[in-house]
């Protein structure tokens, strides 16, 4: 029988993980804290994430399913990211509003045995970004011309 895992970040404070693990069927693990992400997504059937920018750049290293279910107040940046990643056809987006175990469980029925090519998305923005505010530096700010001394 297969584990389902539900990992909830750590701001969950612990009697509330604890009731969650009470309550938690045959076959789910729930956990506060799970290292090696990395692997496990990898591995996994499916993953429901809210979009955060650490869990989407594990998503996007693997060719996993992944329903995003992002946060939309206080800010909506884990929307942004969403759409903008399910408009590239790299992850589906359900919003909060629009939640229903129905819905999900449909979503889950069709992903599970499907994997998704990743490999066009470029994940290299840090170093492009760093590139780009030097090549913006440099040229806002050249270096001094000595000038050449005549006596």
């Amino acid at each position: 029988m297969a584990t389902n895992i539900w990992w909830l970040p750590g701001q969950m404070n612990n009697r509330k993980l604890l009731k969650l693990q009470a309550k938690a069927v045959a076959g789910t693990r729930v956990v506060g804290s799970l290292p090696g992400l990395s692997g496990l997504m990898e591995q996994a059937a499916a993953v429901i994430s809210m979009g955060g920018y650490n869990s989407v750049n594990e998503i996007l290293a693997t060719d996993t399913p992944a329903l995003i279910v992002p946060r939309e107040t206080p800010r909506t940046e884990q929307l942004i990211r969403a759409r903008a990643l399910q408009k590239v056809g790299a992850v589906d987006l359900l919003q909060v509003g629009n939640l229903t175990s129905a819905l999900t469980g449909a979503w889950l029925a069709q992903a599970v045995g499907s994997r998704v090519d990743r490999s066009g998305i470029k994940r290299n923005g840090l170093t492009k970004t760093a590139k780009l505010a030097a090549e913006t530096f440099t040229n806002a700010y050249p270096a001094p011309q000595e000038e050449a001394c005549t006596a």
